[in-house]
């Protein structure tokens, strides 16, 4: 990790993917989520394979599916709440079948109320300039395999029910269950951002190679809310980050090999590479502007 930096954006990086169909040489992809896929001019032909990409906990989490039907939202409207009308947003999450939903054109969409995304769907914003903006947020609880992708959600207004931010708030779930296991990787986490980004709490979290900008109270961990008697015994560690700016993390815990902790895969908690690396990795984190028939 590279924290509480205060430099702006980087200017491009190098690198190009690789696979079957040919690929411009001005395609950069730095991370191996990247790699996989925005290198191909025919990606917008062949969208699910990006089901296949993640890393870590999430590589299982296949959105609407490898084979699933595909949605185009043609409305960028959200004005009947109880009964959505077709071709917006809010339709197509709350179907029971599975989706990978896609969008028409280039469109902003201001929720009236929380968005409630059901299981086994997709959003996929590559190939238009996809906003949610100036109104509620994205709520995900209680699901499996969803997958968002490509989507700028910024200036959400805070009210009832929740937004993405307060889904990644508590990683963990809120719950103390051995059977939590999530990643967080390859993320930028930009300026004016105070703090909870995101805060690890509970279960098993691998959070590997995310660039913090800049931060205030504090990034990922936070344990003054319980006594040293208590977090001492949290297993709680860090390998390879990058410190600047007065940042610091405190280890803890017994045991600090997660070989031994618990039984996974090298596909399940794959290395990191060294915080000076962080910067080409997280140099395209964000919404891309993907354009049909091209290389990202």
């Amino acid at each position: 990790m590279s924290k509480n930096k205060t430099e702006g954006r980087r200017g491009l990086g190098s690198g190009s993917g690789s696979g079957s169909v040919l690929m411009k040489s001005s395609c950069k992809a730095t991370n191996p989520i990247d790699r996989c896929w925005r290198c191909r001019a025919d990606w917008a032909e062949n969208r699910q394979r990006l089901a296949g990409c993640a890393k870590g906990f999430g590589r299982k989490a296949y959105g609407g599916g490898k084979k699933s039907k595909i949605y185009v939202v043609t409305d960028s409207s959200d004005e009947n709440l109880e009964d959505p009308k077709p071709g917006t947003l809010r339709w197509g999450v709350i179907q029971d079948d599975p989706l990978w939903i896609i969008f028409a054109e280039d469109m902003v969409i201001t929720l009236q109320q929380e968005l409630i995304v059901a299981s086994w769907k997709t959003i996929d914003g590559r190939g238009a300039k996809v906003e949610i903006a100036h109104g509620a947020g994205i709520t995900i609880q209680y699901v499996t395999n969803v997958l968002i992708h490509g989507i700028h959600i910024h200036d959400i207004v805070v009210g009832s029910g929740g937004t993405i931010r307060d889904s990644l708030k508590h990683l963990g779930l809120r719950t103390q269950s051995d059977g939590d296991a999530i990643t967080v990787a390859f993320n930028h986490f930009g300026k004016k951002l105070t703090q909870r980004l995101p805060r690890a709490r509970f279960g098993f979290v691998h959070i590997v190679n995310n660039d913090y900008t800049e931060w205030e109270m504090y990034a990922v961990t936070k344990r003054d809310y319980a006594a040293e008697w208590q977090w001492k015994s949290w297993n709680w560690t860090s390998e390879g980050d990058l410190f600047e700016n007065g940042a610091y993390f405190v280890a803890s815990g017994t045991d600090r090999s997660i070989d031994l902790t618990r039984n996974f895969s090298r596909f399940d908690v794959f290395r990191a590479k060294p915080g000076t690396f962080v910067t080409r990795l997280t140099r395209y984190a964000g919404a891309l502007d993907c354009k049909v028939g091209e290389p990202c």
